[in-house]
């Protein structure tokens, strides 16, 4: 366990996170619990055994693949072992799929009006502020529990994220709407409490990140939607619906902070529904003569949950501020009608 123990040291000298250190820690010691002898003698068989362990997500076996092949890369680096074992492991390949659990449009909103916006109990009208305030900025959970009351600017419509996945603060956008019952909670029903947090428990301490999961899930069960949604999925429904209305990717990328554009390229794949509405829509051979369009250099639309139901085409035109490419900042546009063999 000595090389396990400098390696910890390496991690933090390279400015990793916490949570990352521990993760990666703790395949690696799981790794170590697995093998008849130093993991430093480990071989090629003991990694493949580890990293195809059945029954377990094809997602999961690529992380266990990638923190072995860092650890064994700074191994050798480092003059430790002569030969690296990982030379000789093959990389799992990760299926290119759509992200998961991303609500449409319609069930977002069914999921937020679960909880009134007149509720009066403090504890209620905290948890629908909680899911306003990840749907509008895109927030993971940490970040939302890390917020402060200073950092949450009114008039300019602002919060400030304190650095936490990549350890880069910011300051995001916040929508109308969501800042509105952001200062209302703040005022009315907050209290008084000297902890700095925005959302505090029931003892007046920062709320914990397990209980917006858990919030979540309930709310998401009193919905009735169709989507398994988690905390997470206010983030990826928020950027992939953005993103389908047309805002820039770059801008995207910097609301979502991600560190590599490549993160924020999973959110523009299209669904096969997608492109067969859009080549029968926009195509210059199946456009039909039934539909009336707007007189727009680059269509861009969406489809919602509850507005296909009805058989129903949105379309968004150039809006420059990515704020308004939001599903709950978006104008209200005239709705298009789809030919009844398209429906």
């Amino acid at each position: 366990m000595k090389y396990l123990r400098e390696y910890r040291g390496y991690l933090i000298a390279c400015n990793f996170t916490e949570a990352t250190i521990k993760t990666k820690m703790y395949k690696l010691q799981r790794f170590a619990e697995r093998i008849d002898r130093d993991i430093q003698f480990a071989t090629v068989d003991d990694i493949i055994k580890y990293i195809s362990e059945p029954g377990l997500k094809k997602v999961s076996l690529y992380n266990r693949y990638s923190v072995l092949k860092a650890f064994y890369q700074w191994l050798e680096d480092d003059d430790k072992i002569i030969i690296n074992p990982m030379v000789k492991v093959p990389m799992p390949k990760l299926p290119k799929a759509l992200p998961t659990k991303v609500m449409t449009k319609g069930e977002a909103n069914k999921l937020l009006a679960t909880i009134s916006e007149y509720e009066t109990n403090p504890y209620k009208f905290r948890d629908l502020v909680i899911m306003h305030v990840m749907y509008s900025c895109s927030l993971r959970r940490f970040e939302l529990v890390g917020l402060d009351i200073d950092g949450f600017d009114r008039e300019n419509l602002t919060l400030y994220v304190h650095p936490c996945k990549n350890k880069v603060a910011r300051i995001t956008p916040i929508a109308e709407k969501a800042a509105g019952l952001l200062d209302r909670y703040i005022k009315e029903f907050r209290g008084n409490y000297p902890e700095k947090a925005i959302f505090v428990n029931y003892a007046g301490k920062r709320l914990d990140k397990g209980y917006v999961t858990i919030m979540v899930r309930k709310q998401r069960k009193k919905s009735g939607i169709r989507t398994k949604a988690t905390s997470h999925s206010f983030r990826k429904t928020s950027a992939t619906i953005t993103l389908k209305n047309g805002a820039s990717i770059f801008a995207v990328s910097k609301l979502l902070n991600h560190s590599n554009i490549s993160s924020t390229e999973i959110y523009t794949k299209l669904t096969p529904k997608d492109v067969f509405h859009m080549h029968r829509t926009y195509h210059p051979r199946e456009r039909q003569k039934n539909i009336e369009l707007p007189k727009l250099e680059i269509p861009k639309f969406m489809y919602g949950g509850d507005e296909m139901k009805g058989g129903r085409l949105e379309y968004d035109a150039d809006i420059l501020d990515v704020l308004k490419y939001h599903p709950r900042e978006k104008d209200e546009l005239p709705l298009l009608k789809i030919p009844e063999k398209l429906k």
